[in-house]
């Protein structure tokens, strides 16, 4: 930059002049501090040095939300002073007239006209930026960063209310960084509640840590109208990680004062805590455990575990909500005991069926249902055969469902799949499954898999495959398409279906699976379709499988698609046979499916 430009920058001096701004129906005036470049050094609002009447006059009862947009144009202005110079942005509830008319007549009293200003890439601010943008001056060097990130402000300024936002507030953290960690606490107050609780958590996604990014936080953390979005606010926060004396302190001070209401946001709020480990956060954590809520106690607990906590002062606090076995204070600390607690501190099988019983004999609560196979399996339950097998009889639905799910945990196979394929986990050979397996049991599986209750229906039918599957029991085919059946309620037909489909690992190719089959396949059930294909997968016959893949190849359902082009003729582990007569058809038979 030559000397004369130079000088013409250095010219200028900064000069205060009032502004007014229309904010939920009310004028507010802000004595702006700035140049003739539209750099804005300060702007204030005149509200705040009225009296305390005065002010409780014009605010009104939305004093708390008022003062968010307030502060908002504080750090807006900076950007919308050199829009409007630029006359790219004029926002009707700004009264930008009068200045601009000012600062035009300052620029013309030296010969000059802001779109002619020279651009000094040694001042880092937006006004500059934008006249290397939108200026005129030929050896102003343009830069495709500002010239995007102008361009997404500006339709953010237009769009306000609209979700035609979205996509430029979703990306903006991550496109335009220098400029989110200013520019988004500016904004976020004028955006909609969807759009607000987008920016808390974009902040803590991208991790924009910066001062001023804290400071917003912290702003938005101390006004309650702020406090619907609090779960956004300590997860932002949370990203600043240990050492930050000023979060700790904040965050102690608002849990102090809210802790009646913290609601889901404890979890965030031991999110924060946990990096500053301490007696006080300890203490926090107990509080919360001591609530006895399912899911936050549940966290607060492994949060501590993680921070050194010993578990058996965790279960200090638990326990006699364990012993007590009421309905309504029992699902945190099955989530503890299920989550966070090592075998040798479980309370052993006895106790644990005991209470579980006398739980669900009151009220069916899912995370006990739940919950006990998952303890059951690390505290040698799996010898409770004769228990377990009386439990299957029991009245209350929800201790049945409970043992159907305890047995399902005892295979090693756990878990199968909404389509049929079975998922190997780390065998536990000390874990015997045979008791399981005895004509006792399955006699009554087969009686449970017609319960009237839907849950207890499904997991029996999930022990019928599993028995199957371990006995190779061909027979079973037909006793669960009978289940399958179209008339079946669909919740039955999809967990039948993929019962069939893991005996189908353990059997020669069941052919009269085809009809129901290719029934479904031409029926609008979606959520059964795909897993059709993983049955008809074992068929021997290359034919019937070509003609199913040109069919059903560019079906309209995702799912279907994805199981005819990636898994139908995928090689069932169980069968030489079939492996060997896959890979000859893929490899004279590719130029067809292409």
């Amino acid at each position: 930059m030559n000397t004369f430009l130079m000088q013409t920058l250095d010219s200028f001096i900064p000069f205060q002049y009032p502004v007014q701004v229309t904010i939920d129906g009310r004028t507010l005036d802000y004595l702006l501090t700035v140049d003739e470049t539209g750099h804005v050094f300060q702007a204030v609002p005149v509200v705040y040095d009225l009296p305390p009447v005065a002010q409780k006059l014009i605010l009104g009862d939305s004093r708390d939300l008022l003062n968010r947009k307030i502060r908002a144009y504080v750090r807006l202005f900076k950007y919308l002073v050199p829009l409007y110079l630029a006359h790219k942005l004029s926002l009707p509830e700004v009264d930008m007239l009068p200045l601009a008319t000012e600062i035009q007549q300052r620029l013309q009293a030296k010969s000059l006209t802001w779109a002619t200003l020279p651009y000094d890439p040694s001042i880092y601010n937006p006004a500059m930026k934008a006249i290397s943008v939108f200026g005129t001056n030929k050896n102003n060097a343009q830069s495709s960063y500002w010239i995007d990130a102008w361009e997404a402000i500006i339709q953010i300024f237009k769009n306000l209310n609209s979700r035609d936002n979205d996509e430029y507030l979703s990306s903006f953290g991550t496109r335009f960084f220098d400029v989110a960690s200013d520019f988004l606490p500016a904004i976020t107050p004028l955006l909609n509640k969807d759009a607000q609780y987008g920016i808390f958590n974009q902040i803590a996604y991208k991790r924009i840590r910066t001062s001023m990014i804290k400071e917003f936080l912290l702003e938005e953390l101390d006004n309650p109208a702020c406090f619907e979005y609090l779960d956004g606010i300590l997860s932002a926060l949370a990203i600043f990680g240990s050492g930050d004396k000023d979060i700790f302190e904040a965050v102690v001070k608002f849990y102090e004062q809210k802790k009646g209401v913290m609601g889901s946001a404890s979890d965030r709020l031991m999110e924060v805590l946990m990096h500053h480990p301490c007696v006080r956060t300890t203490e926090i954590g107990f509080e919360i455990i001591h609530q006895n809520h399912s899911q936050h106690a549940y966290y607060a607990a492994r949060i501590l575990i993680e921070m050194g906590v010993k578990q058996g002062e965790i279960l200090k606090i638990m326990m006699p909500h364990f012993v007590a076995a009421e309905p309504d204070s029992a699902s945190a600390v099955f989530y503890v005991l299920r989550n966070c607690i090592t075998p040798e501190l479980l309370p052993d099988s006895e106790d644990l069926l005991d209470v579980a019983v006398r739980i669900l004999s009151k009220q069916r609560v899912s995370s006990v249902v739940h919950s006990v196979p998952i303890i059951a399996r690390q505290n040698e339950t799996y010898l409770k055969v004769d228990e377990l097998y009386q439990l299957l009889n029991h009245e209350a639905t929800g201790v049945r469902e409970m043992a159907l799910l305890t047995i399902q945990e005892f295979h090693q196979r756990l878990k199968i799949e909404f389509y049929g394929e079975a998922r190997y986990l780390n065998k536990r050979t000390k874990i015997d499954f045979k008791p399981f397996t005895t004509p006792r049991f399955t006699e009554c599986y087969w009686k449970l898999a017609q319960d009237s209750d839907r849950e207890v229906a499904r997991a029996a039918i999930r022990v019928l495959g599993m028995v199957g599957f371990e006995q190779k029991r061909k027979d079973y085919i037909d006793l669960l398409l009978g289940l399958a059946k179209p008339d079946s309620r669909k919740d039955i037909q999809e967990v039948a279906i993929g019962a069939i489909n893991f005996i189908l690992e353990r059997i020669p190719y069941a052919a009269q699976i085809e009809p129901l089959y290719l029934s479904i396949l031409e029926s609008n059930l979606y959520y059964v379709r795909s897993s059709t294909i993983y049955g008809l997968r074992f068929s021997p016959d290359l034919n019937f499988k070509n003609a199913l893949w040109m069919k059903y190849r560019d079906d309209q359902n995702t799912s279907v698609q994805s199981a005819i082009k990636n898994d139908l003729f995928r090689v069932p582990k169980r069968s030489f046979q079939v492996r060997f007569y896959n890979i000859i058809n893929l490899l004279t038979q590719s130029k067809t499916r292409k």
